[in-house]
């Protein structure tokens, strides 16, 4: 879904649904999939997970991520951005973000919900991919669909990754 605020400004919300992201990463660090964008207007997801920026200027980039720990123990999660590159190399510096995840409490898995916001320039082509690493399996990225019951609630998107552009180049 793109929202248009006025001449120059953009948000476009890039929610991440349906995707099983409780399960031990291969790697240390996984990029985070992004299998829909509900966006156009520059900003594209290429490749499941690059987050494509057609136009150079600079960008807001804000996050929401639904955190959840099935374990009777914090844990820790970092999240952070890659920048044109596949490998540590590309590490946005200063981008990360650690959110210690609460323990789960009566059978209910302990819920975080880290936001953050970044302003980076970025140049036509430029694309970042959402990255994330947790110290333990157990500790996730929780999507939940809508219910009715206990009480009606429309669905939870893991992810929502908001764009705006807020100067050209």
């Amino acid at each position: 879904m793109v929202f248009q605020l006025g001449a120059g400004f953009r948000i476009f919300r890039l929610p991440v649904t349906g995707v099983r992201f409780g399960m031990k990463p291969r790697k240390p660090q996984l990029p985070i999939r992004q299998p829909r964008d509900t966006g156009s207007r520059g900003v594209r997801i290429v490749s499941n997970s690059r987050i494509t920026f057609y136009h150079a200027g600079i960008y807001s980039l804000t996050l929401s991520i639904q955190f959840s720990n099935t374990d009777s123990s914090i844990h820790d999660v970092n999240v952070w951005f890659r920048k044109n590159n596949s490998g540590a190399a590309g590490d946005v510096p200063a981008s990360d973000s650690k959110f210690s995840v609460i323990a789960s409490h009566g059978g209910t898995p302990g819920n975080v919900i880290g936001t953050v916001n970044f302003v980076l320039p970025l140049v036509a082509n430029d694309y970042l991919e959402l990255m994330w690493a947790t110290s333990n399996a157990q500790a996730y990225i929780r999507a939940e669909a809508a219910e009715t019951s206990p009480f009606a609630h429309p669905s939870i998107p893991g992810i929502i990754c908001t764009v705006v552009q807020v100067a050209s180049a």
